[in-house]
């Protein structure tokens, strides 16, 4: 009889005992799990494709004949140049000494998705690759504007092309256009 109830009472310990461990190992690995899955399957937003843009480098790589620049640090993140160039004029474009201009879009994508299209436009027979920048109209003037926390003034730090300038911020100067609400006055 003895042995009966140590059989019985030990079986009873190691199963409470094997329980105790397999719930929390398993409830270690859902919550490992989870974490994972977070990090792996994080959302593809504007915010995350911003952070991106500031926090990597990129490589300019052509897929067929498209143009395409891919995050270094997650290559599911791409901007890809579209080929729908349109003539274009404005009067910040007019400084060009060739005035052939062409506004195009950069399709930012995730995952082979496009998150968003972006106006860029090609200057001086694409010598510069520049953001549209924003207007705003006081009385009869008109001014220009880029913010350095926009999107595209961060899409073009990372694929733009400025020939004699070595930033945005020169190309502004330039042209006469603002960065925030400071203006570049010669």
């Amino acid at each position: 009889m003895q042995l009966l109830i140590g059989v019985i009472l030990g079986g009873f310990v190691s199963w409470l005992i094997s329980r105790w461990y397999y719930k929390a190992s398993g409830e270690n690995l859902r919550r490992e799990l989870a974490k994972q899955t977070r990090e792996l399957n994080s959302p593809a937003t504007l915010t995350t494709f911003e952070q991106k843009l500031s926090s990597s480098n990129w490589s300019k790589e052509y897929i067929g004949q498209v143009e395409c620049w891919i995050c270094e640090s997650d290559q599911s993140y791409q901007l890809k140049i579209g080929g729908d160039d349109r003539p274009f004029k404005e009067p910040w474009t007019s400084f060009f000494p060739d005035p052939f201009t062409t506004m195009f879009h950069i399709h930012l994508q995730v995952n082979g998705v496009t998150i968003k299209s972006m106006p860029f436009i090609s200057a001086d027979r694409g010598r510069y690759t520049l953001p549209l920048p924003e207007q705003r109209v006081s009385g009869n003037d008109r001014f220009f504007t880029w913010s350095p926390d926009g999107i595209d003034y961060k899409i073009a730090e990372v694929i733009g092309s400025f020939y004699r300038e070595s930033s945005l911020k020169g190309v502004a100067r330039l042209l006469d256009i603002d960065i925030a609400n400071v203006r570049h006055r010669n």
